[in-house]
């Protein structure tokens, strides 16, 4: 029989990450409001089976992974970057980056990178987890397959 102050553990999958959220009956417990806000929920993502079933990427998600490939970045940088490295073809918009940034943190492609004390609390950084890299390395080489076939192909027409 459980005891009704015993910690709990509830787990939920979802297609690439296991989420667990330890819970508390506080009924019988002397727990103020501001001791609830300090509880911590836990969050554990899974590996990742094969880098194939994330792809293809769209073209956000490919600029947004290998610009925190070099380095940790904020949403302002990364789509500095992401124009950068386009020539300026591409410029992600901030609703089209934090959605994405969104999906890729679930997907558990990126996680948050600890900002340094004193540093403004709404500006959040995100770093590429190796499972990310992984991905990118996978998509490189499909982008490169594409590139191949298509050459292939127009040189085989010249002939």
């Amino acid at each position: 029989m459980e005891d009704a102050a015993s910690p709990r553990l509830r787990r939920t999958n979802t297609s690439h990450t296991a989420d667990f959220i330890l819970t508390f009956d506080i009924t019988d417990l002397n727990i103020s409001l501001d001791d609830i806000s300090k509880l911590i929920i836990f969050r554990r993502k899974t590996p990742l089976k094969s880098p194939q079933q994330m792809l293809p990427l769209t073209e956000a998600f490919y600029y947004i992974l290998i610009a925190l490939y070099k380095e940790p970045a904020h949403g302002y940088g990364i789509m500095q970057d992401t124009e950068k490295m386009s020539g300026g073809r591409v410029k992600i918009g901030a609703g089209t980056l934090y959605t994405a940034l969104n999906t890729l943190l679930k997907k558990g492609l990126i996680d948050h990178y600890p900002m340094p004390e004193g540093s403004d609390p709404r500006r959040k950084m995100y770093q590429i987890t190796p499972d990310g890299k992984t991905v990118v390395a996978a998509e490189i080489v499909r982008l490169k397959e594409l590139l191949a076939a298509g050459e292939q192909a127009v040189n085989e027409t010249k002939e």
